[in-house]
């Protein structure tokens, strides 16, 4: 694992996208991103490189912090043209792992990826773009919805439809989701049922995750 700080001021978010389906589970997706990350570091042996993404979306919408921000990762390269300003040591990158050229993210993802870019956007007062506005790639895909997550993060409305703001658990739901240790689904929080053992696994791994 590469420990390198980078050398600039955190600036942006790079959004990006895998090509492994969504049917796979999250342990197959892990497995073949730390396999390409592996075959691209033995070619690139002296390059300043870290798993290529720090934050990835998987298809449950848990979210695998691979390289912490503020340390280098390989994952955008520079452009020279309007964003050419943007490059590996001032940014972060944000995985949906996911075809987007073909398919579309899940509903967990998009939960998920909405709460961590705002999350990271704010902690860190980052602007947010997609790879392609980097360097000529197809990549986040063309199912990315980005004006829609752009206009989901500025929207200032209650995160779930079945979390009243006057609830009295709503200051530390909105937390824990926001902060990417709690998420919903297409049903909402869902804030009267119970949790599995492996939902609680999943809280305090992100819990670690997030210090």
């Amino acid at each position: 694992m590469n420990t390198r700080k980078i050398k600039e001021k955190l600036q942006y978010i790079v959004l990006h996208h895998s090509y492994i389906p969504t049917n796979y589970d999250d342990s197959t997706h892990i497995n073949i991103l730390e396999k390409e990350s592996a075959a691209f570091n033995q070619r690139n042996p002296t390059c300043d490189s870290a798993l290529f993404y720090h934050y990835v979306i998987l298809p449950s919408g848990n979210v695998l912090n691979r390289v912490p921000a503020g340390i280098y990762a390989a994952h955008c390269g520079k452009n020279s043209g309007d964003y050419g300003k943007i490059n590996n040591d001032n940014s972060i990158a944000i995985c949906v792992s996911a075809r987007l050229d073909q398919e579309f993210m899940t509903d967990a993802q998009w939960l998920s990826l909405v709460n961590e870019v705002k999350y990271q956007s704010e902690k860190h007062n980052l602007k947010i773009v997609k790879h392609s506005d980097v360097v000529s790639t197809a990549c986040p895909g063309r199912n990315f919805p980005f004006k829609r997550l752009l206009k989901e993060i500025k929207m200032k409305t209650k995160l779930y439809d079945d979390v009243d703001e006057k609830r009295w658990s709503f200051p530390a739901i909105d937390y824990v989701t926001r902060a990417g240790i709690m998420a919903g689904d297409k049903d909402g929080f869902r804030p009267l049922d119970p949790c599995t053992r492996e939902e609680l696994a999943a809280v305090i791994y992100n819990m670690k995750r997030k210090k």
